[in-house]
């Protein structure tokens, strides 16, 4: 509109010069803000420049005063000569002052150390889980034959009552009734228990193998806190990262407390797992708890690296007797699904096994049998002793010399 009202009122000339005009004024105008800022740079003092600090003599070498990186590197790999040499100097101080089983244990010990990288508190618990793993079978076999073996028990716990009451016959006719009964249930008994006699000491044995086996961990563990291994005295965990040392806070004492109560109660010194025969698993049952309590006032003078081993020990059989209890693995390793065995009735009867050894010892004594059998003898009955039993030589009375004839 205003170009055409221009076109009407200025000739072409003045119209061509006027919008010439009017760009060079758009071109050279600025923002208000951008003139204020032109206008102060050019206001602004002329200051000379400053040139950079230099930095790098203010930062701090680590290395100075010590030597050039090499030496550094020399020296370091002196330090982890030395620490390695008496490293090696304790384990070989500790295997010459052990017997065999300790030295094979403490080479288990520094084998899953070095081997596999692990820091002293965690080669303590996975060696003790190895070996854990590594008797399982014997466990599960020892299982398999406790029933069995507890029904031998209780046969040849009948079998020593009848000898006990042909020791004490009154007459003639019982000694020879009940020996022809104990002859008869002797032969019965070996004839189905014919493997069964080496079988009985495999409980026993398992035992004594177990408690040799702890014995050897117990002693390898404590001669090499005790003699201040080098990566002990650093290679814990948590609040106790001195194996060397006991634990100042009771932790441990009190984990391995409630470790040994949770193994009790799982079933280890149980005729069900096979552990103690006859009537002695109330009584280690008792004193396994008693122990338990002592542990928390005995921790303070037992290292960290002995307190740690108990208890990763005591929670593995903890585990492995609740593994085993359940009725599903007990069906797959073909275990018997009732895991109580029945005790037998003369244990039952008989009360501890302290009472029991009484008769048992009265038994065994010959003098005490050859009283007994005074009344069948009396009668005139010439029967065979019983079996098992010592039999007296009777010699004839000294004849008195004839008096010769007096010449």
């Amino acid at each position: 509109m205003l170009r055409q009202a221009s076109r009407l009122l200025l000739p072409r000339g003045a119209l061509c010069q006027a919008l010439s005009s009017q760009q060079q004024l758009l071109q050279h105008a600025t923002h208000p803000w951008e003139q204020q800022q032109t206008r102060s740079k050019s206001d602004a003092p002329n200051v000379p420049s400053v040139p950079a600090a230099d930095t790098t003599s203010f930062v701090h070498d680590p290395l100075d005063g010590y030597g050039s990186a090499a030496e550094v590197i020399s020296q370091a790999d002196v330090l982890v000569s030395a620490s390695e040499a008496a490293s090696d100097a304790v384990v070989l101080a500790a295997q010459a002052a052990s017997w065999p089983g300790t030295r094979a244990f403490i080479d288990v010990l520094m084998m899953t150390h070095e081997s596999m990288g692990l820091p002293w508190f965690e080669a303590i618990a996975l060696s003790n889980l190895v070996i854990k793993l590594a008797l399982m079978p014997l466990t599960v076999i020892t299982q398999k034959e406790a029933p069995k073996m507890a029904a031998m028990r209780a046969e040849a716990e009948g079998l020593q009552k009848i000898n006990l009451q042909m020791s004490q016959a009154k007459s003639a006719g019982e000694y020879e009734k009940l020996y022809h009964e104990y002859t008869e249930k002797m032969a019965e008994f070996k004839r189905r228990n014919k493997g069964g006699m080496v079988k009985s000491l495999l409980i026993p044995a398992m035992g004594i193998a177990q408690a040799a086996l702890f014995i050897s961990q117990f002693s390898a563990v404590q001669m090499l806190a005790k003699d201040k291994l080098p990566a002990m005295t650093h290679e814990g965990a948590l609040w106790f990262t001195d194996l060397t040392m006991p634990d100042p806070f009771y932790g441990l004492p009190i984990i391995c407390s409630i470790a040994t109560l949770a193994m009790v109660r799982s079933g280890s010194f149980s005729d069900a797992m096979g552990q103690m025969p006859g009537g002695n698993a109330g009584m280690m049952k008792k004193m396994m708890t008693g122990v338990a309590f002592i542990m928390i006032p005995a921790g303070g003078y037992a290292s960290s690296a002995v307190a740690l081993l108990w208890a990763s020990n005591a929670l593995i059989s903890a585990g492995q007797n609740m593994l085993l209890a359940h009725p599903g693995v007990r069906r797959l390793l073909g275990l018997p699904i009732k895991g109580v065995v029945q005790q037998p009735k003369s244990a039952e009867e008989g009360g501890s096994w302290i009472e029991q050894l009484g008769p048992q010892l009265e038994n065994l004594n010959p003098f005490a049998q050859k009283k007994a059998r005074r009344p069948a003898a009396a009668a005139g009955a010439a029967l065979p002793p019983p079996p098992g039993t010592r039999v007296a030589v009777n010699y004839l009375p000294h004849k008195p010399r004839r008096k010769g004839k007096s010449s």
